[in-house]
C-alpha cells in the first residue's frame, strides 16, 4: 500500500529550503547595513547595493528562469534538539529538464526517518516523464512503486515555489542587518546577500514545523538576473517546551545543462503494481 499522498505533500514542503555552500551567519548577529564601496544601484531585480527592494520581483524572476530551462538541485535538512539529538534529517536531489514533465528526484531520511501508519520511510523516488509518474518508497522492510497519470508530480514545483521563497525573505528586515557583497572568480555578477534582522517569525514557523522561532539568518548567492543559485536559512527556535536549532539548504546547478537520467529499477516496474488516475491525488 502506498503512502497517503496528503502525508507526501507535506513531506514535500519539509524538503524544501536553502543552501549548501554559503558563508552564513549565526542567529542573532545583527550587523549594520553596509554594501561594498563599488556596489551601487540596481544589482538584479529586486536587488539594489541597499537592500531587497521588490521580493516579489526578485522570486518572479527566480521562478520563472527555472520554469523555462533545464536544472539541478541539491538540499540538505536538519533540525537538531539542544543536546544535538537529530529531530529530523533529510537530503536529497531534483534533476528536471527543459520540460516541465521529465523529472527525476529522490530524497532520504538518514535518521530518524518518518514513520506513516506503520509504514517507516527511509528513502523516496519520482521519475516523471510525458504523462507518466513513477514513484518508489523504500521502507525498513518493503518497497512500494506506484504509477499514475499525472503530466507533473508536485516535487517538480516545490522548488521553484515562488510562494516560499517569497514568504522566507518576507521573514526579515529588508534594509537594515542587511548585507550585500560581489563574490569574486564567477563569470558574471554574482552577489552574497545576509538578512539578520527577523520582523515577521511566523513565516519561518509556517514551514518549519515548530510553534516558534526565535533567531535566524538568510545567506543566498543572486545572479545578475535574479536567480538564487545557492541559499541557507538557519533558526533557532521552540517546540514541546524543546528548543530546536535547524538549518535549510539548497543549490541549483547546471541551469541549462541538465539531463534527467532513467533511474534503472523504471525497468522493474510491471502491470501488477498500482496505476492511479487523475483524481486520485
Amino acid at each position: 500500500m502506498g503512502i497517503p499522498r496528503r502525508w507526501l505533500a507535506l513531506l514535500l514542503v519539509g524538503c524544501l529550503c536553502l543552501t549548501a555552500g554559503c558563508n552564513s551567519l549565526l542567529p542573532g548577529s545583527d550587523p549594520q547595513t553596509s554594501t561594498t564601496s563599488t556596489l551601487q544601484g540596481q544589482l538584479a531585480p529586486g536587488l539594489t547595493a541597499q537592500g531587497v527592494t521588490d521580493i516579489g520581483a526578485l522570486t518572479d524572476a527566480h521562478a520563472r528562469i527555472l520554469q523555462e530551462d533545464s536544472y539541478t538541485v541539491s538540499w540538505t535538512n536538519v533540525q537538531r534538539y539542544s543536546n544535538r539529538t537529530v529531530r529530523y534529517q533529510s537530503h536529497g536531489q531534483t534533476q528536471r529538464g527543459p520540460s516541465s514533465t521529465h523529472f527525476y528526484s529522490q530524497t532520504r531520511f538518514p535518521t530518524p526517518p518518518p514513520t506513516f501508519a506503520s509504514f517507516t520511510l527511509q528513502h523516496y523516488e519520482y521519475y516523471g516523464k510525458k504523462d507518466t509518474v513513477y514513484q518508489r518508497y523504500i521502507g525498513q522492510n518493503n518497497t512500494t512503486v506506484e504509477v499514475f497519470n499525472r503530466s507533473e508530480a508536485p516535487v517538480a514545483k516545490t522548488f521553484t515555489s515562488r510562494e516560499y521563497f517569497y514568504a522566507v525573505l518576507n521573514a526579515f528586515n529588508q534594509s537594515q542587518g542587511f548585507i550585500v557583497t560581489e563574490r569574486p572568480n564567477t563569470s558574471s555578477p554574482r552577489y552574497k546577500v545576509q538578512l539578520t534582522r527577523l520582523e515577521r517569525p511566523a513565516l519561518v514557523v509556517n514551514y518549519h514545523g515548530l510553534e516558534t522561532v526565535t533567531n535566524a539568518s538568510l545567506t543566498a548567492t543572486i545572479d545578475r538576473w535574479g536567480v538564487i543559485h545557492k541559499y541557507q536559512l538557519i533558526y533557532t527556535g521552540q517546540t514541546k517546551n524543546q528548543t530546536v536549532s535547524g538549518s535549510r539548504t539548497v543549490r541549483f546547478t547546471r541551469i541549462g545543462s541538465t539531463q534527467v537520467p532513467q533511474p534503472a529499477w523504471i525497468h522493474n516496474v510491471t502491470t501488477n503494481q498500482s496505476v492511479t488516475g487523475e483524481d486520485d491525488r
